[in-house]
């Protein structure tokens, strides 16, 4: 059963978008509340709404109706449009099929034995089915958001060869097949950089994000990091900055905070944080350097607590970051559960307007100072 939403930005209680409040925030500007997101928050709003999961990725216009809905509601005025490992996995053999839920998975891997390695070699991916379609389906997006601006979205090379070998392989593969994995990552890795230039050509420059889930800490050693994700990422965040001329942000799900060093002098803008890390310490080790987001616990807190507790917890975020001398934005640790409550996502934007008010970068709100 569809719910009624309450709209934030008519209630003149947010005065900004999220692009020109971040724009004037990172000038220097005092600006309405502090710069905020929820990442993939339109899945949420769809449910709530009275639709499934699968009716939001199977009907494009449904999904782009939720872009505009986040937008009268929080002023949240951006979409992404990318290529995640799933995309990149197509371009060189891989299947996928949609599950009864509506998420898709792969079913079939494109490098089940190194032995095909050569048939994934010197593809001419702009000329791939996978990749017309996009680019075709990324232009007409584009025309029709009018109002909302356009950001890409690739995936991080480990995640990418994801993709394309099973993870378990993957992993076993960082200890027994080193040079094969590494022939691999290199061409991920230039796969993905050859997508941001035909996107950049042909959809127009912009801000990108690159996602890294599986070079968590959760899931691979920081030694591992350091030699199967550190050159490739090093790698494809230079190059996404060289062709666009923006410096894109990255998330990592999970554990990072013994690789936060790393990023201290790369060519990333913005480092987005899971939940199962303290803002706080990721401000004192990355806040001199780049913008640092995060990390509201989309399950624990926004999912499965109660608006005084996601209250609560927005406030605590803001007192631990909203002072960080480069910038803080508010955000989910990760993609915000489909089945999130509307009560606990106004709650969560309406402690953003309440503590968060009058917001300066390096400086705490005044919504907080005021207390």
């Amino acid at each position: 059963m569809s719910k009624k939403f309450i709209s934030f930005v008519d209630e003149g209680l947010l005065n900004m978008t999220y692009t020109s409040r971040l724009q004037s925030y990172l000038e220097g500007n005092v600006v309405d509340v502090n710069p905020f997101d929820l990442f993939d928050v339109e899945t949420p709003l769809a449910i709530n709404s009275g639709y499934s999961k699968k009716d939001i990725l199977n009907d494009f216009g449904l999904y782009t109706d939720m872009v505009h809905l986040k937008k009268s509601l929080y002023g949240i005025d951006y979409m992404y449009i990318g290529m995640d490992q799933k995309g990149i996995g197509s371009i060189l053999g891989s299947e996928t099929k949609m599950t009864e839920k509506g998420d898709s998975l792969t079913s079939v891997y494109a490098l089940d034995d190194y032995k095909d390695f050569s048939k994934m070699e010197n593809i001419d991916i702009k000329s791939s089915e996978t990749v017309v379609n996009f680019i075709e389906k990324a232009k007409k997006t584009k025309e029709a958001m009018r109002g909302i601006t356009i950001f890409g979205a690739v995936t991080g090379p480990l995640t990418t060869a994801s993709g394309v070998r099973p993870v378990e392989k993957l992993l076993r593969d960082t200890r027994k097949n080193k040079e094969e994995i590494k022939k691999l990552l290199e061409m991920c890795t230039d796969y993905t950089i050859e997508f941001v230039k035909i996107f950049t050509e042909e959809v127009g420059g912009c801000f990108f994000k690159i996602a890294d889930p599986v070079s968590s800490l959760n899931v691979i050693s920081r030694k591992q990091y350091d030699e199967f994700t550190q050159p490739y990422m090093e790698k494809l965040s230079d190059s996404v900055y060289e062709i666009t001329g923006i410096k894109p942000m990255v998330h990592i799900c999970g554990k990072t905070d013994k690789v936060w060093e790393n990023f201290r002098d790369s060519s990333f803008s913005r480092f987005s944080v899971d939940n199962i890390e303290d803002i706080g310490e990721l401000k004192n080790s990355l806040g001199d350097n780049m913008i640092i987001e995060g990390n509201i616990a989309p399950m624990d807190i926004l999912l499965n607590s109660n608006p005084e507790t996601v209250r609560n917890e927005v406030k605590t975020l803001l007192q631990k970051a909203s002072d960080s001398p480069k910038g803080y934005i508010l955000n989910a640790g990760c993609t915000v559960c489909d089945n999130t409550p509307i009560e606990n996502i106004e709650s969560y934007i309406r402690a953003v307007c309440e503590f968060g008010k009058d917001a300066s970068i390096g400086n705490l709100p005044k919504g907080l100072t005021n207390i």
